[in-house]
């Protein structure tokens, strides 16, 4: 840390009264309207202040410019491991043309705040299109033929463009060199000639498959016994021939779900092994409970189970809202998922009331089914809590993450605005619900549930911005991307001595989905690059450390560039459907 503090302050002294300049380059309708590449100045500088960014554009452009100038601090002070609350910063951009929308000028924007938050020029001869997502990555734009013409005549020598859109220029004459570049990391190697090293990738499995190997058994037990319980109920109902019908369709899923279980544990995968009981015990709970709700044909059966649903969440509540004695500093991460759990659990159980009382009977039974099941996981994981060992005895309360909580949420408005900015879609309304669930949470005072859907928020966000103008040709590239930049993350936070629970979790879940859903695949490793962060955050919230990550290795980064700064300085005297909600 102390390096990383020197490193902060060197870069502050040295950047003072520095600017970087570069172009960028967008497109314009001539008159006789055809799209024509155009090129315009632009300049960051960053002075002393309290985190503002101005922007000054000549002709005017689009609000997205600015939503563009606002992300590209935000992943620039991440990326170079720079506190950036006490600096302004001042994006000019001149040109002689309007050009059309400003998102493409994102990537840019990013790496010339690097370079002037790390006190480096630019290479004139290097000029870049792309998008910047949330995490640093870059994404695809539109117009590439047009604005690599452009880049040649401006006597550009090497043009950085999104991965996976080198193909778009295969008709193009160009005798510039083209280079397709993933993130913003690596874009900032061209302009610099300082490229990062590569950053170790490798997650270690074997703690976190020590505990979650038996959390998996006895979830797949919970399950088996919630069938046992199911057949014999159905053997012994009086059912018409269309109800039986129903409830036969619904055990054959079950079954399905049970065997596609056993060959996720078999191929130690468990907690992909572990979700997939979560989510077979859901549908055999529900089938249970609807085969007794066929044999009795009265809404009393469900009233009842409701009652008894009421107190089973309210007992439960006092166990889980009391306070917590952490011994080790992975209980943090345990506590919050089944304190997670239990709040969403609650969701659930109102969502069945508000079924009910509008005499829909199917959903009511199904969402107390849901609510049930996902008690259990949240009493898993605090089981887990009696798991490691140490010699902490901390007091933990939700309030201790007040902070951090409202921070999340901020942020995860911010990202959801830029996103939609540029393209509404189906993930930015999602973000959008998940942000209400979020602020909902916060104002009732369930920081943890707010910070869980907040991060979840921000993911889709970031999916949005991921897979806007991504065709199929693209897909498998940016999985493979972001499954890197999960890798990296986890690996380090596990550097630093904690295990990252959650967040290996959803990366291990994401591979169960790369050949089936890409989207999904896509969506799971934005979680858990989302909630690598937060097991730091927490930790540093919480006051058991004062860790630093980000979405680069800031603490590697940050030595690795004081070095190379301090040479300079001698030589002259820088995160659906079911299967997104069952999860364990």
């Amino acid at each position: 840390m102390r390096k990383e503090l020197l490193f902060i302050i060197f870069l502050a002294l040295i950047s003072a009264g520095f600017c970087a300049d570069s172009i960028i380059i967008g497109v314009r309708v001539s008159s006789t309207g055809d799209y024509l590449g155009v090129v315009a100045d632009l300049n960051v500088q960053v002075k002393a202040g309290s985190g503002n960014v101005y922007i000054d554009t000549t002709p005017l452009t689009e609000i997205d410019t600015q939503a563009s100038a606002r992300l590209a601090k935000e992943v620039a002070c991440e990326m170079i491991g720079s506190d950036c609350s006490d600096k302004d910063f001042f994006y000019t951009i001149r040109g002689e043309f309007p050009m059309i929308g400003g998102p493409s000028a994102g990537a840019a924007m990013t790496v010339l705040t690097m370079c002037e938050l790390s006190g480096y020029t630019t290479d004139k001869s290097v000029a870049m299109t792309g998008t910047v997502n949330p995490d640093g990555s870059i994404g695809s734009i539109g117009g590439l033929p047009e604005k690599a013409l452009a880049a040649q005549e401006e006597g550009i020598k090497t043009f950085l463009v999104p991965l996976g859109q080198l193909r778009e220029l295969e008709n193009t004459t160009l005798s510039m060199n083209v280079v397709e570049v993933g993130t913003v990391r690596d874009a900032f190697g061209y302009f610099t000639g300082i490229f990062f090293s590569e950053l170790d990738d490798e997650i270690n499995f074997n703690e976190f498959n020590e505990f979650m190997k038996p959390m998996s058994e006895d979830l797949m037990n919970y399950s088996d016994d919630l069938y046992d319980e199911l057949l014999i109920a159905y053997d012994n109902a009086n059912l018409s021939y269309d109800n039986a019908l129903i409830i036969q369709s619904l055990i054959d899923s079950v079954e399905l779900q049970r065997n596609n279980t056993l060959g996720l544990f078999l191929n130690n995968s468990y907690y992909s092994a572990a979700s997939y009981a979560v989510n077979s015990g859901i549908l055999t709970l529900y089938t249970y409970y609807l085969v007794n709700y066929f044999e009795t044909g009265t809404n009393e059966y469900v009233h009842n189970l409701l009652s008894f649903a009421n107190n089973e969440i309210n007992s439960f509540g006092v166990k889980i809202n009391n306070p917590f004695i952490l011994n080790h500093i992975n209980d943090l991460e345990s506590v919050n998922i089944a304190v997670d759990r239990y709040f969403e659990a609650r969701e659930l159980y109102n969502a069945a009331v508000d079924y009910y009382n509008e005499s829909d009977i199917p959903d009511a039974l199904y969402n107390l089914a849901f609510m049930y099941v996902r008690l259990e996981t949240s009493n898993t994981w605090l089981d887990l809590k009696d798991s490691f060992n140490d010699n902490l005895s901390i007091e933990f309360s939700q309030d201790l993450l007040k902070d951090l909580a409202l921070a999340r949420i901020e942020t995860a408005g911010d990202m959801i605005t830029y996103a939609e900015s540029v393209e509404s879609s189906y993930y930015t309304d999602n973000a959008w619900d998940l942000l209400g669930i979020s602020e909902e949470a916060y104002n009732g005072g369930n920081y943890i549930y707010s910070i869980f859907e907040s991060l979840r928020s921000l993911a889709n966000a970031n999916l949005a911005m991921q897979l806007r103008g991504v065709t199929e040709e693209v897909v498998d590239e940016r999985i493979e991307l972001s499954d890197k930049l999960a890798r990296e993350n986890i690996n380090l936070v596990q550097s630093n001595g904690l295990i990252p629970i959650i967040a290996i979790s959803y990366y291990e879940y994401s591979q169960t989905f790369k050949e089936s859903d890409p989207a999904t695949a896509l969506l799971f490793l934005e979680y858990s690059k989302q909630f690598a962060l937060l097991s730091s955050q927490m930790v540093n919230s919480m006051g058991l450390g004062d860790l630093t990550f980000g979405m680069a290795s800031q603490k590697e980064v940050g030595v690795q560039l004081l070095a190379l700064l301090l040479g300079v300085v001698l030589g002259i005297g820088l995160v659906f459907s079911l299967l997104l909600r069952s999860l364990l």
